[in-house]
């Protein structure tokens, strides 16, 4: 089979993926007010904003956005750096990390049910696959572009 064909299949396949439960819950860690929560959750509470415009690479005015709704909700609040008063620092409110800690839970467990309809050589497959595709998209193997 040659790259092209191989290709396809991926791509069909991973069409029928993005439609499951696993998926749709990495896609909420993955963006938006979700994924700012658990940034500051599990990554670095206090960032700034322009911390997290880099971390998620969009825009500031998109993160200027979310930490708006976040801070109308309850889940988050800016408040000045203590050793620097020019910085602004985003700050997690007992109610985001709650949420933030329960949807990290139910992802896991999603993952986990997945990874239970596989044999134990698949599973073991599937994340040597996914370190090797982390690394090379960490290392810029990857950009988009066609060659």
């Amino acid at each position: 089979m040659d790259t092209g064909q191989l290709a396809q299949l991926v791509f069909a396949h991973l069409q029928r993926l993005h439609r499951t439960e696993l998926m749709q819950s990495f896609r909420e860690l993955g963006s938006g007010e979700l994924a700012v929560l658990s940034y500051l959750c599990y990554e670095r509470d206090g960032a700034t904003a322009g911390e997290l415009s880099a971390a998620f690479g969009v825009g500031t005015s998109r993160i200027t956005a979310v930490l708006h709704s976040l801070e109308k909700k309850g889940l988050a609040r800016r408040q000045s750096d203590l050793h620097d008063g020019r910085r602004v620092l985003v700050c997690l409110c007992p109610e985001g990390r709650a949420l933030a800690e329960e949807r990290h839970r139910e992802t896991l467990g999603n993952t986990r049910r997945f990874l239970e309809t596989l044999e134990e050589a698949d599973a073991a497959a599937l994340l040597r696959i996914l370190q090797k595709a982390a690394q090379q998209s960490a290392a810029g193997g990857h950009n988009g572009k066609s060659a």
